[in-house]
C-alpha cells in the first residue's frame, strides 16, 4: 500500500460518470456538507459536458462526521438512492443544495426522485449502506485523504489547483499525450 496512490483502484463498485476509455479519471473523496466539495460539483459537471470522451469522474464518500453533523446521513441517503438507480440525482440535489440535509429535506429529495419511500427510509434509518461508506472512508485513509474534497488523477494523489480551467488544461494535455 502506497499512501498518495488510490487504493483500491476504480472498479465497477464505484459511482462513475464518463467512459472507461477516458484518458483522465478523476476520483473525488467528498462530503455533502463540506463548503469546498459543494462548489466543485459545477466544475465537474462542466468538465463532463465539455470533455465527454476524455474525462471520467468517480465520487467516493468521505463524510467528515466530526465537523459536519449531517454528512453521514447525506452519504447514506445517496447510497440508498443509488440502490434504486438514482445516486447521481440525489448527489446532485445535495451539492446544488436543491435538497436540504435535514431529514425532511432528504425525504423531499427522495419524493422528488420518485423513490420507493418506505424502502429508502428503511435503508437510511437502518444504516444499510454504512459498510460501503466505511469502505470508502477506509480507502481514503489508506490513500492519504485527510480532508474534502481530495482528488486522485489517474490513480495518483492530486494536490494541484482545482478550478475548472486547471482541470480542463490537464485533460487536454493528458488526452493529447495519449494520441
Amino acid at each position: 500500500m502506497n499512501k498518495d496512490e488510490l487504493t483500491p483502484p476504480v472498479s465497477e463498485l464505484d459511482h462513475v460518470k464518463g467512459p472507461s476509455s477516458a484518458a483522465v479519471t478523476l476520483v473525488q473523496y467528498g462530503d455533502y456538507e463540506c463548503p469546498f466539495t459543494i462548489p466543485s460539483h459545477w466544475q465537474i459537471e462542466l468538465l463532463l459536458k465539455n470533455f465527454p470522451k476524455q474525462f471520467r469522474f468517480v465520487f467516493r464518500q468521505f463524510p467528515l462526521v466530526r465537523k459536519h453533523r449531517f454528512a453521514m446521513r447525506a452519504a447514506e441517503s445517496t447510497e440508498a438512492a443509488g440502490a434504486q438507480g438514482k445516486f447521481w440525482e440525489m448527489h446532485s440535489g445535495f451539492l446544488t443544495q436543491k435538497y436540504h440535509l435535514g431529514w425532511e429535506g432528504i425525504l423531499d429529495g427522495a419524493r422528488a426522485l420518485d423513490l420507493d419511500l418506505p424502502r429508502f427510509e428503511s435503508e437510511v434509518l437502518d444504516h444499510v449502506h454504512r459498510p460501503r461508506i466505511q469502505e470508502h472512508i477506509n480507502s481514503g485513509i489508506r490513500s492519504g485523504v485527510a480532508s474534502t474534497p481530495s482528488y486522485f488523477l489517474n490513480g495518483a494523489y492530486y494536490d494541484g489547483p482545482d478550478q475548472y480551467d486547471d482541470f480542463a488544461k490537464l485533460i487536454e494535455e493528458i488526452s493529447n499525450s495519449k494520441k
